[in-house]
């Protein structure tokens, strides 16, 4: 389905979960990446807010550091749960990794372009 027409006149949120820098080849950065996220949505105290909605995968690479950047933004549709929340329940579930970001969206159309 058209992701316009799946989040079109709901009440969305976009929530960014980033793991910490490391140097873990990339494929397993990933696994533990999608492994936490499916916890997360397994969480009582997270679980309402995932009743929904779409993932994507951003992947960024720094020269600098050699070290791959993983994170995911979803785009979800379910109960507010507060940043606090979630960031001590990512916490939690990967040990290491505390950044994770959850907004609102407001304009579907600006939430369709980002993502």
């Amino acid at each position: 389905m058209h992701l316009r027409r799946r989040v079109f006149s709901k009440t969305m949120r976009m929530v960014t979960l980033t793991l910490r820098h490391s140097q873990t080849p990339l494929t397993d950065q990933l696994d533990r990446l999608f492994s936490s996220f499916r916890k997360l949505r397994q969480r009582q105290s997270t679980h309402e807010l995932f009743r929904g909605g779409s993932m994507f995968l951003e992947v960024k690479y720094s020269a600098l550091t050699r070290t791959w950047h993983p994170h995911l933004h979803i785009l979800c549709e379910g109960a507010f749960c507060s940043q606090k929340t979630i960031a001590e329940a990512w916490h939690a579930i990967t040990g290491d990794s505390y950044i994770v970001h959850v907004k609102r969206v407001d304009s579907d159309d600006r939430m369709v372009t980002y993502v």
